[in-house]
């Protein structure tokens, strides 16, 4: 997504998986999408309260920071379709982080350092009280970059 549709036509909102946020739904990465099917493989599997070891490559740096999110997908038994979490419940479940390089314990924010074009490794928390069979992890990318951001 470029910064002027991001910025200019957006707002500067995505979609909970990085789509332009004007695409139609469902976005392209978002359950039922052109890359996701309705019924995503389940990649890794995690206890309450755990820790989760997050690898992000860096190929270009903006300076900024990441936060981690996570969110339970949403299951309608009725129709039996899944649907991914809305944009405020992962605003409200921004993970601690507990260690990796440059990290302060329990900071939700990885702030992204001069040497950043490489691999940052950072552990985050999950909540003691996340319990789902389905769960949508967000990684959040806010760059220095831009006076919009926060």
């Amino acid at each position: 997504m470029t910064d002027q549709t991001q910025w200019m036509l957006n707002g500067g909102k995505c979609g909970v998986c990085g789509d332009p946020w004007n695409a139609p739904a469902p976005r392209d990465h978002e359950l039922g999408g052109r890359f996701t099917p309705a019924h995503a493989i389940i990649a890794r599997r995690y206890r309450r309260g755990g820790v989760v070891p997050v690898v992000v490559e860096l190929t270009a740096s903006h300076a900024g920071h990441f936060e981690f999110r996570v969110c339970p997908v949403l299951h309608d038994p009725v129709s039996d379709s899944s649907r991914d979490p809305d944009p405020d419940c992962l605003d409200r479940n921004v993970l601690p982080l507990v260690a990796g390089e440059g990290t302060r314990p329990f900071s939700r924010r990885y702030v992204v350092g001069p040497r950043a074009t490489r691999m940052h490794a950072v552990e985050v928390q999950l909540p003691p009280e996340l319990d789902c069979k389905h769960c949508l992890f967000q990684w959040k990318y806010h760059t220095g970059k831009h006076s919009h951001d926060q």
